[in-house]
């Protein structure tokens, strides 16, 4: 089983170019990604994500909430020839409509935490740091040096009640029936 432990911090275009800037002299430069993910909320969390050029679903389906110092996640990937066969499977489980996200992310390696720099559409620029754990006794541990991390960086924390609000703002906005998702043309 992993954890995820993880905290996310809304930022200005000013914060962000300066921490864009920071990371850059300071951590391990990772990777920069456009990715496409489809987001259900119902009957559970469940994201379907597609990275270009890389030939996978990325399918993560996480339980608890924003307010969890950390939440189990599962990973699998599937070829994106399969794709369509996934979602008439999730179909028949009740995952019936989902948000599609773009997200541009930059992600770095500073202090064993990993960091990502997001530009995501309707929701604004977003980083989040975070670290993986399958020890249940080490979340705290991690959750405490992410809080330092965020300190260390200047930030403020964007507090769960507030993200969890953007998102269902987001999903209000943007809900889709993913019978109407051709996922032929978006691979």
């Amino acid at each position: 089983m992993v954890y995820e432990v993880e905290k996310r911090c809304l930022l200005t275009k000013m914060q962000y170019k300066r921490l864009e800037l920071y990371l850059d002299k300071n951590a391990k430069f990772m990777f920069s990604k456009r990715l496409n993910s489809y987001l259900f909320r119902k009957p559970s969390y469940l994201r379907i994500r597609l990275i270009e050029g890389d030939g996978y679903a990325h399918i993560t389906e996480k339980s608890g909430t924003y307010y969890d110092a950390a939440r189990i996640e599962k990973n699998t990937e599937i070829k994106t020839g399969q794709l369509n066969k996934f979602i008439t499977k999730i179909y028949a489980r009740g995952y019936k409509k989902c948000v599609s996200v773009t997200t541009y992310r930059k992600s770095y390696l500073l202090d064993g935490l990993v960091v990502e720099l997001n530009g995501i559409p309707h929701l604004g620029l977003i980083l989040e740091i975070e670290a993986l754990t399958n020890k249940k006794q080490d979340i705290k541990k991690h959750e405490k040096r992410i809080i330092q991390m965020i300190k260390k960086l200047k930030l403020k924390e964007l507090n769960p009640d507030r993200y969890q609000g953007m998102l269902n703002m987001m999903y209000t906005a943007f809900l889709t029936d993913i019978k109407k998702i051709d996922f032929k043309k978006i691979l």
